[in-house]
């Protein structure tokens, strides 16, 4: 249930289908299924759930306390944490099974001097990236003999920086990667270096799993078999005709040329629709509109040709607006636009044949909705 009118949509079917293109890509290789950052403000447990269910191997997030929210949610798949884990939170990571990743030797020491045992352990290489993992081969040998007594190093990655298409910095990562899994010679269960542009840009010898993120959603590039999965809608709630040399919102930036028809949207910067939205289209009842004024924190205002009666559904970006050429128009990309839609804004998980499930933050699991 939801008040505001103010929503994502996300389509389940689609993201099915995004789930069985990535397999069929991977070509037997494990599928781990990137769910982090509320699984790009998706929503984690929807996203893992489908996941789980199409077979994927490892669930992956950017911290313990999105493992752990997922293991509270009732997910019992294996769970990767793709970043750095303190020494000091060790035993939440094994009380709740979460594999942790080493990113230094300095790491290791840290987890061999805690004395807990028993964890599971992936171990990153930084092969360009310059963000976290080893760099120096010795270091990681060491590192793997200080701790394999006592944990199971179960598998090794690294991250591309660009692998949008098959090109030579990807290919000198690559070959870097290769070179040291073969000095390392020990015997991983899972070794992954593609993400969701790799998958299906650049094929490699040595891998046997892969991380999908954003495909899942259907925007890696170069594939036309994704289909898009979210929308963000809201819907006209005020709206009058306003005369000539007018000012819309806040400093006056915006100066009505003639008579307008000027509509207010409840959508705002503290929904994700930032500032820079400003001039941006909207469309509207089968025409395009454009965002008048700067966007206030909690509404915008569109330029209308005609008159839209209240409640006149608007697509902020979905099948007549891709999320790509909104990105493309903020000079951003649609990672950062899905991840900024806060979670004010209540997803709903839609099939063809309806409504599956609705989660607004704000009121589930409250009894203030009668």
């Amino acid at each position: 249930m939801f008040f505001r009118q103010t929503w994502e949509e996300v389509n389940l079917d689609n993201l099915d289908h995004n789930l069985d293109t990535i397999i069929k890509a991977l070509n037997r290789k494990a599928l781990f299924a990137i769910i982090k950052a509320n699984s790009y403000g998706v929503g984690d447990f929807q996203v893992a759930s489908r996941a789980v269910a199409k077979k994927a191997q490892y669930l992956g997030v950017s911290s313990l306390d999105e493992a752990i929210s997922l293991r509270h949610q009732g997910i019992t798949a294996p769970i990767l944490v793709l970043n750095y884990v303190s020494y000091q939170h060790l035993l939440a990571a094994k009380k709740n099974n979460v594999t942790i990743t080493v990113v230094s030797f300095e790491h290791a020491q840290k987890i061999k001097e805690s004395r807990i045992n028993g964890l599971r352990l992936h171990f990153k290489v930084d092969t360009g990236m310059n963000r976290i993992g080893f760099k120096d081969d010795q270091e990681l040998y060491d590192a793997i003999i200080a701790l394999k007594q006592d944990h199971d190093v179960e598998g090794i990655y690294t991250h591309y920086l660009d692998s949008s298409e098959a090109n030579q910095i990807t290919k000198e990562q690559f070959d870097s990667f290769k070179r040291t899994i073969k000095r390392i010679d020990h015997p991983f269960k899972y070794i992954h270096l593609a993400n969701s542009d790799a998958i299906f840009n650049f094929n490699d010898d040595i891998s046997n799993a892969a991380r999908a993120g954003i495909a899942m959603f259907g925007l890696a590039s170069n594939n036309k078999d994704l289909k898009p999965v979210c929308s963000l809608y809201t819907k006209i709630v005020h709206i009058k005709q306003v005369s000539e040399k007018e000012t819309i919102s806040y400093k006056g930036t915006y100066l009505t040329k003639n008579n307008e028809w000027i509509a207010t949207l409840p959508i705002g910067y503290a929904d994700g629709l930032n500032r820079h939205y400003q001039d941006q289209t909207v469309y509207v009842n089968n025409e395009y509109a454009k965002i008048v004024g700067r966007i206030c924190m909690d509404q915008c205002m569109i330029s209308l040709k005609n008159y839209q009666p209240i409640d006149t559904v608007v697509e902020i970006f979905g099948p007549h607006i891709p999320i790509e050429e909104v990105a493309k128009r903020l000079d951003t990309i649609p990672y950062e636009i899905l991840t900024s839609i806060s979670d004010r804004v209540a997803r709903v998980y839609r099939r063809k044949r309806g409504i599956e499930k609705i989660d607004n933050q704000r009121l589930d699991n409250k009894n203030d909705c009668d």
